[in-house]
């Protein structure tokens, strides 16, 4: 009888860690989201790094696309001009939904 109390208590002691570090992980990537939000057509790739983190590729071909990962689901893909600021911005998601996030014509 006690052996099965102290398997059930531990049981959701583990529970317990697994829901805290999974909340903990969203509350982060919840943040993460948002800074793609914050990118602006001035932002330098300086800028761009400090909010985002590196790249994690360049994808382009002829002109630089830089691959940002921002979770398993999500990257942004951001070109930049001679100056190193932001041309474009497009969010890009695995179910092949994006978003424009910063357009040529702004």
């Amino acid at each position: 009888m006690k052996r099965n109390k102290i398997i059930i208590l531990l049981s959701i002691l583990i529970l317990v860690v697994i829901l805290v570090y999974y909340n903990s992980n969203d509350k982060e990537k919840i943040k993460i989201n948002d800074n793609i939000y914050k990118l602006t057509k001035n932002m330098s790739k300086e800028d761009v790094e400090n909010l985002l983190g590196k790249s994690v590729k360049d994808i382009g071909f002829g002109m630089p696309v830089y691959l940002y990962q921002i979770d398993n689901d999500t990257v942004v893909l951001i070109s930049y001009d001679e100056n190193s600021k932001i041309m474009n911005a497009t969010l890009q998601k695995n179910d092949e939904t994006s978003e424009q996030l910063i357009g040529y014509d702004e």
